[in-house]
């Protein structure tokens, strides 16, 4: 169980013993050769070559620690047509407010230097209705909000399916526990089992 494990964890002897076990031709990076890679070159030479509009994703989550978590994630096609998804930023949020997650997007954007933003992509949360609402309004700011902001808020497909699925399960909630109980009451003894088999 590697979740709740830091980052540095992979610089421990006893990982890296495990590893050459695993694959003794694999080279660990240590932590700080990963971040230098990933804010060093690639991603902005692809960026600077081709100036495309990004569209972002981001989502908010509570960790066990009661730590708040963001992860803003940039989507764009260069001019090959080759579709590129590049983590942008991960970090500690103060709270899951609107105006706090709209902070943290344009902070990230200007420490990337990215102003021009094509949508971005949340889940149905009310939060992150106000959050890229403010986020148009510093888009505004900086005369970069394509068609004014008005197609700038994408609702996350996937989590509209889940919330459907979720209220059709409310509604079939109580058959689906009579069936689970008939079932509990068949399982519960082997001559039960055998009277439903032979009925069957």
């Amino acid at each position: 169980r590697l979740e709740n494990l830091s980052n540095s964890f992979v610089e421990k002897e006893g990982f890296k013993k495990f590893m050459s076990k695993v694959q003794p031709l694999f080279h660990i990076p240590s932590r700080r050769t990963i971040t230098r890679d990933c804010y060093e070159n690639k991603f902005e030479t692809i960026f600077n070559r081709n100036t495309p509009r990004i569209c972002l994703t981001t989502d908010t989550w509570t960790s066990v620690q009661r730590i708040n978590y963001m992860c803003l994630t940039a989507h764009f096609i260069d001019r090959d047509w080759v579709l590129h998804k590049r983590i942008l930023n991960f970090c500690p949020i103060t709270s899951h407010k609107g105006e706090h997650l709209a902070e943290s997007i344009s902070n990230c954007l200007l420490d990337w230097k990215f102003d021009n933003v094509f949508t971005v992509m949340v889940d149905n949360a009310s939060s992150n209705d106000v959050a890229v609402l403010e986020l148009s309004k510093k888009l505004d700011m900086w005369g970069t909000n394509f068609m004014e902001g008005k197609h700038l808020h994408v609702r996350c497909m996937a989590h509209i399916l889940n919330l459907i699925v979720q209220d059709g399960l409310k509604e079939i909630g109580p058959f689906i526990k009579t069936v689970r109980q008939m079932v509990k009451y068949v399982r519960s003894s082997t001559s039960r089992t055998r009277n439903f088999f032979e009925m069957c």
